[in-house]
C-alpha cells in the first residue's frame, strides 16, 4: 500500500537529535510552528502544505532503501515527463545534512499535488503487480492504464481521531505524548556546550556542564 499525506507547518527532528542544534525552538515558538521529535531516525525537516509526503507499506523481505526512490523517480520521469529524474537516498544519521531542494512547479507550472500523488500511486501499483522497474514496462503502463484509474481513498485526520474506537484512542494518546516537554526536549542525547569569544587580550572559553536526559542519566 502507498500512502501520501499533507501537513501544515511543522518542524520535525529525529529521536536521536538535539533540538537546540538542529532547530531554533524560540523562533519556532514565536511563529506558532510546532516542534516535534519523531519516533524514528533521520534528519530534521520542515513541512507545510506545499510539499507532499509519501510512504510505502510492504513486506519486510521486499524492502530496499532504493526501491521507494525508484518508484517516485519513474513516476516523475515517465508519468509526468520530468527529465533527469534520479532517485535520491538519504541514510539515517544523527546530524542533519543540507540537501539541494527544488520545487516541481518551478519546472512545470501546471502540476498539481493530486496529479503527483496519482502518478506515484500508479507507479507503486505497477511495480508490485509486475515486479518490473524497466523503462519499457513503465511506457507500456502509461499506454494501457490511464493514471486516473488509480483508486485513491482520502482520509482526514479528524476522521481518524473522531472514530471513537481503540485505534483512534491510541493515535490521540500518542499525539499528546509527542507534545510534551519530556519527549521533545527531555529525550535529547547527552551533550555539552562550549562557547568561545575572541577579545583583544585573548580568547575566552566557557564550557557548560554536560546535559543528559532523565532516561540516559538514570
Amino acid at each position: 500500500m502507498s500512502r501520501a499525506w499533507l501537513s501544515g507547518r511543522i518542524n520535525l527532528f529525529s529521536s536521536l537529535q538535539n533540538p537546540w542544534k538542529e532547530t531554533t525552538p524560540a523562533v519556532l515558538a514565536a511563529e506558532g510552528i510546532p516542534l516535534v521529535r519523531r519516533r524514528s531516525g533521520g534528519g530534521a525537516v520542515f513541512h507545510d502544505l506545499g510539499n507532499t509526503n509519501f510512504s510505502f507499506l510492504m513486506p519486510r523481505k521486499l524492502f530496499s532503501r532504493s526501491l521507494g526512490a525508484e518508484i517516485v523517480a519513474n513516476a516523475l520521469k515517465y508519468g509526468m515527463h520530468f527529465s533527469g529524474a534520479k532517485p535520491q537516498m538519504d541514510t539515517k544519521g544523527v546530524d542533519s545534512v543540507r540537501s539541494p531542494v527544488a520545487n516541481l512547479v518551478g519546472t512545470r507550472h501546471d502540476i498539481t499535488q493530486d496529479e503527483f500523488i496519482r502518478h506515484v500511486a500508479n507507479s507503486f501499483q505497477h511495480v508490485f503487480s509486475t515486479g518490473d522497474l524497466s523503462t519499457d514496462s513503465f511506457q507500456r503502463l502509461l499506454r494501457n492504464k490511464p493514471v486516473a484509474d488509480v483508486q485513491i481513498v482520502e482520509v482526514d485526520q479528524g476522521d481518524v481521531l473522531s472514530a471513537g474506537d481503540e485505534r483512534s484512542g491510541k493515535v490521540q494518546a500518542d499525539m499528546e505524548g509527542l507534545k510534551t516537554w519530556e519527549w521533545t526536549f527531555g529525550q535529547t542525547p547527552e551533550f555539552s556546550i562550549t562557547l568561545v569569544d575572541k577579545l583583544s587580550f585573548g580568547d575566552i572559553v566557557s564550557l557548560w556542564p554536560t546535559f543528559a536526559s532523565s532516561e540516559s542519566s538514570s
